[in-house]
């Protein structure tokens, strides 16, 4: 079999052996001796990610967003600072709330749990709501034990108020958008050979 490419400039291809010289396209093509028949595929050479650069801190507001663009070395050459398809993906991996929305929050339980218990008919009910503030106030105060740094890490079970989940940011596609006051660790990775970066999403 006889192996060829459509662009030398990009690739060449030695026996079945292919190596790529720069980022592009090219069509491998394989021709049989015998019969002269041919089959090909479309290629693309796409960065070999080395590292990835990120700021140490984005600084975001509740409801902001800002996009992630991260700096890629590229091994072969400089810094790729072009977002390349589908090249990175991101997720949060840690979030942290802020000790003064918690100290609020720890307050509020303690308040509601006084006036609760000066009920004097105490009803299944009651008995229910009392214990759903128990739990949340020890959560609070499990997490107060164990912050640092003007956060504390959310435990799992952890609720607002209202009983929704506790998000300081939500990330659509590339963008971070900032739900809550408090803190996120974010992390970037590329998707050819898993290089990882961190960053620390502040949301005021």
């Amino acid at each position: 079999m006889i192996w060829s490419s459509s662009d030398k400039d990009v690739a060449t291809v030695e026996g079945n052996m292919v190596t790529a010289h720069k980022l592009g396209e090219f069509t491998l093509t394989v021709k049989t001796v015998d019969s002269g028949r041919t089959d090909s595929i479309d290629m693309r050479v796409v960065p070999m990610v080395t590292r990835i650069s990120l700021p140490e801190e984005i600084l975001l507001k509740v409801d902001d967003s800002q996009l992630v663009e991260p700096d890629f070395d590229v091994s072969g050459g400089g810094v790729y600072t072009e977002p390349f398809e589908d090249g990175y993906e991101l997720k949060v991996i840690q979030e942290l709330i802020s000790l003064d929305v918690l100290k609020v929050e720890r307050d509020y339980e303690e308040k509601v749990l006084q006036e609760l218990e000066t009920i004097e008919n105490v009803t299944n009910t009651t008995r229910s709501e009392i214990a759903r503030h128990q739990v949340r106030l020890k959560l609070i105060n499990d997490m107060l034990r164990y912050s640092g740094s003007g956060y504390a890490t959310v435990k799992s079970g952890y609720k607002n108020r209202d009983g929704s989940p506790f998000t300081a940011l939500v990330i659509e596609g590339k963008n971070l958008i900032g739900k809550q006051k408090g803190k996120a660790i974010v992390q970037v990775k590329s998707v050819d050979n898993d290089k990882i970066a961190n960053t620390t999403v502040i949301v005021e």
